[in-house]
């Protein structure tokens, strides 16, 4: 059920652009990823239970290595780790990278509706690429901010301002949608209305939620909210 935190939903009627993440919002990908990550830490002996891989959700893969590193132990080399990952995942994408519930209905109703199109996300330009493949929604993405393109990771709002700067609207004109504590955190300190909807591993903290103008349980909970 969506909860509304923000009353000023009149403020909507300016919104031009919807600003999406990628990874646990658009596709399914999350569970992907935690499989990967958890399946190798067993190999390897290491501990990585939920709470845990809770850690990971929305942040870069380095930092990602990095908190690995750290619950490894000292002498630990992520390089052997990181190359039987990548076999992993690769296994595991074979059938393809699913689109999250409600995402192609929400993509549909923005071109309908003509909202434009950005995409922000930590991940590398070859994870979008692998992600898109089995579909063209690539091609309707005005403006594509990868990890690649900004110095500071979420929740620092550089990749959601970029995506502003080239689309040239101000935050306030535009809507992004988050599945993280992170991700929402940047798209907050843009400015941007922030509608989040919540991986089950890591529930909104009440922060991220305050400062919301939704928190969805759905992405088809999104289009009503921005019919006007």
């Amino acid at each position: 059920m969506t909860q509304i935190i923000s009353n000023n939903k009149s403020s909507l009627s300016s919104v031009k652009a919807l600003l999406l993440d990628m990874d646990g919002t658009l596709f399914d990908s999350e569970r992907i990823h935690k499989d990967a990550w958890q399946m190798t830490a067993a190999e390897f002996g290491i501990q990585l239970d939920d709470k845990a891989y809770s850690r990971f959700i929305g942040q870069r893969f380095e930092e990602c290595v990095e908190i690995l590193t750290a619950l490894a132990g000292d002498g630990f080399d992520p390089a052997p780790y990181l190359a039987r990952m990548a076999v992993i995942e690769a296994d595991l994408k074979c059938e393809g990278v699913p689109f999250r519930d409600g995402a192609l209905a929400l993509l549909e109703y923005a071109l309908r509706e003509k909202f434009r199109l950005a995409l922000v996300t930590s991940s590398r330009p070859e994870t979008i690429e692998a992600n898109f493949a089995g579909s063209d929604w690539l091609q309707h993405f005005e403006v594509i901010v990868s990890g690649n393109d900004v110095t500071c990771a979420k929740p620092n709002p550089e990749g959601y301002l970029l995506a502003c700067q080239q689309l040239d609207l101000l935050p306030e004109n535009t809507v992004a949608v988050e599945d993280t504590n992170t991700g929402a955190a940047a798209a907050i300190a843009a400015g941007c209305h922030t509608i989040v909807v919540p991986d089950k591993l890591l529930p909104v903290t009440p922060e991220v939620a305050v400062n919301s103008l939704a928190v969805c349980d759905s992405l088809h909970e999104i289009i009503p909210l921005l019919d006007h």
